[in-house]
């Protein structure tokens, strides 16, 4: 009897030590975190389920898990066991939390959420449709175009879809009536864009004969031969001030212009269901900065230069007379006179040159105030055209 009781108090101790160490497979998932390992033995291995819940219970951190880890949970184990229902019923604490902050949320928030877990629709389809629906009517066209290109598989989209539709109607009245403002407004618009062109023909022109200045002023000599003095200057103009160079930066200005009004057309017309409304593209008159001016400033610089090779020669007689009678200070006088005669010679080469660079620059600033009045001229009537075409696109 005695020793029939010290082997069932063995049998039992044995059964409690194995007890506190459970077998390898539960210890293992439980050191990896493997959940789902973790459900699975508790699903083949009824024997230890006891073991099982103890450790998924005590060993199994859920904190960090999403909504739809815990789903996957919930989906391997049956809910009427005590880990399907420790699981069913932490689904449901994260399902209010989310129901919670979505309350939070704006509309446009709604739909990145649902966008963000396209798994959730299940969960936040109720939610959803009951907060867009309470707030439809104060949608604008904008919003309801949002949610419908989201949210095409929620119970929703029909009730939006049904509104875009009455704010497109009142949309296409509004702008039916407003279709001359808005062309006012491209005309405001053109205002600017003429004002940037003469300013930039204006800022090019300036710094280009900026340009011509310098590189003129460091030719020491210029031609005797009156014809070639002005083929120089004209060469000099037209490498300083190339109307291709203008001409590109004005065609920049004028596309970047172009191309706003026709995309803001391109979305006025988009409410209308309508397609390809009239574009705009100008084409405006090329630039010339030629001239034509008379010559004579530069034949007075050959008159000086001849007047100053006559003086030289009485210069000398009258030099090498007085020599006779004052011998050295008489060499000291002609070098002086000599000097002088050279620097009346120059500054009057300087100011004729100077004459004939101003009268080049009034005469192309004269021609690019007509042609400036010309692009203008252009532009607007360019415009006014197309605005009737477009108006006519809009209202019938």
């Amino acid at each position: 009897m005695k020793k029939i009781s010290i082997l069932l108090f063995l049998c039992g101790f044995t059964l409690q030590v194995f007890a506190q160490f459970p077998p390898k497979n539960i210890a293992t998932a439980l050191l990896c975190q493997d959940a789902i390992g973790l459900l699975h033995i508790y699903n083949k291995e009824p024997k230890n389920r006891s073991q099982v819940e103890d450790a998924f219970l005590t060993g199994i951190d859920l904190s960090e898990y999403s909504y739809e880890q815990i789903d996957t949970l919930c989906l391997v184990v049956d809910k009427s066991s005590v880990l399907g229902d420790y699981l069913f019923k932490v689904r449901e604490y994260r399902k209010n939390e989310i129901i919670n902050e979505l309350e939070k949320c704006t509309v446009e928030e709604l739909v990145s959420h649902a966008v963000a877990y396209p798994t959730r629709k299940a969960l936040i389809n109720d939610f959803i449709n009951t907060s867009i629906l309470s707030v439809l009517d104060s949608l604008s066209y904008k919003e309801l175009s949002y949610i419908s290109s989201y949210l095409r598989d929620y119970d929703i989209y029909f009730s939006v879809e049904n509104k875009k539709k009455d704010r497109t109607y009142e949309i296409q009245n509004i702008l039916q009536q407003n279709v001359h403002k808005y062309c006012e407004e491209e005309m405001v618009l053109m205002e600017s864009l003429l004002f940037n062109i003469e300013k930039s023909v204006w800022r090019y022109l300036f710094g280009g004969y900026k340009e011509v200045a310098k590189y003129y002023s460091q030719i020491g000599m210029i031609p005797d031969d009156v014809t070639t003095a002005v083929e120089q200057y004209r060469a000099l103009v037209r490498t300083c001030i190339s109307t291709k160079d203008i001409s590109k930066k004005l065609k920049t200005e004028i596309n970047q212009f172009c191309n706003s009004i026709n995309k803001a057309r391109t979305n006025y017309a988009q409410y209308f269901g309508r397609k390809n409304p009239p574009k705009i593209n100008f084409v405006i008159p090329e630039l010339d900065f030629s001239y034509n001016v008379s010559s004579d400033m530069l034949v007075e610089v050959g008159k000086a230069r001849e007047h100053f090779v006559d003086d030289r020669e009485t210069t000398k007689k009258i030099s090498n007379v007085a020599s006779v009678f004052i011998g050295f200070w008489a060499t000291i006088g002609k070098g002086a006179l000599d000097m002088m005669a050279v620097s009346n010679l120059s500054d009057k080469e300087v100011h004729f040159r100077e004459m004939y660079m101003q009268e080049v620059l009034k005469e192309i600033v004269i021609k690019v105030e007509r042609q400036n009045l010309l692009i203008k001229k252009s532009i607007e009537k360019q415009l006014k055209q197309n605005q009737n075409g477009f108006i006519n696109f809009i209202t019938n």
